[in-house]
């Protein structure tokens, strides 16, 4: 999967996962999972649900592939983790998604910084508490 286009087929694919055909979704879901190993796929994804422009559907199935992902490949330990050098790009782009307008994205955004944050906070995440703070800070303002 050639860096320039992959995005565009992840978004294909993620299209494919949301149909309401069978075998498009076995398919997709099958192509998802090979991915789900390769370096910079999580980054593609957060590109692809923090990108309003994008359907919200393959938004949704963005963010919870990603989810997904944090869940199974974010310890330290974890076989085919999320390189060190992805997760400072996933987190900074992380912290960019506090204000998501779609209520389904967001809720599962809260869930997926909360999984990420168990392993990385303080140590590998410092900064997450107070651009939280001033998130919600700007949001009341």
């Amino acid at each position: 999967m050639a860096l320039f286009n992959a995005g565009q087929v992840v978004v294909a694919c993620l299209s494919e996962a949301a149909s309401q055909n069978p075998d498009a979704i076995k398919q997709a879901e099958e192509r998802l999972k090979e991915w789900e190993a390769e370096p910079g796929f999580y980054t593609t994804l957060l590109n692809i649900f923090g990108n309003h422009s994008v359907d919200v559907n393959i938004r949704w199935q963005a963010v919870l592939y990603f989810k997904n992902g944090v869940d199974r490949y974010w310890r330290k330990n974890a076989p085919n983790g999320i390189t060190d050098e992805e997760k400072v790009g996933l987190r900074a782009g992380l912290v960019k998604t506090v204000s998501e307008p779609v209520n389904q994205i967001a809720v599962q955004l809260a869930v997926t910084v909360a999984k990420a944050a168990r392993f990385d906070v303080p140590r590998d995440w410092p900064e997450l508490l107070p651009v939280l703070s001033q998130a919600v800070q700007a949001d009341n303002d």
